[in-house]
């Protein structure tokens, strides 16, 4: 494989030419060809999956005290495999940045529930024990 400069791959691309990775990469780069202009998307797609988690304190607070904590912990984990499996099979950007989303709310939602559950059922004497276990 010929290593050249970010500038002569943009200037490649915008030639029409065709950018070609090496068989052995595997990465979301690849995947969805962000080079010059679309590499901002790497940054937000950390950026979203945080977006999700903190949202997710929110939300799954209230719902965890309003329909039970295992109701929640089930909705949780379904949500969270369920984006995962979709965001690796997603083929553009924005499907891959919303589900990116959901995993992270469903995660962090699945986090914050089984804490508050463990300090729930553990006796008062080993709260603090089960809670920093997890």
């Amino acid at each position: 494989m010929i290593k050249c400069s970010e500038e002569r791959v943009c200037n490649l691309r915008e030639k029409g030419g065709k950018w070609e990775y090496s068989e052995e990469d595997e990465s979301l780069v690849k995947e969805f060809n962000l080079i010059c202009d679309d590499k901002v998307y790497l940054g937000l797609f950390g950026a979203v999956f945080f977006i999700g988690q903190g949202l997710a304190g929110l939300v799954w607070s209230i719902v965890s005290d309003a329909i039970g904590r295992k109701k929640t912990l089930m909705i949780t984990m379904v949500l969270s495999v369920t984006s995962i499996i979709l965001a690796g099979l997603s083929t553009q950007t924005n499907q891959f940045m919303v589900l990116w989303c959901l995993a992270g709310f469903g995660l962090s939602g699945y986090e914050v529930t089984t804490f508050v559950y463990a300090a729930e059922i553990s006796g008062i004497r080993f709260r603090n024990f089960s809670n920093n276990i997890l």
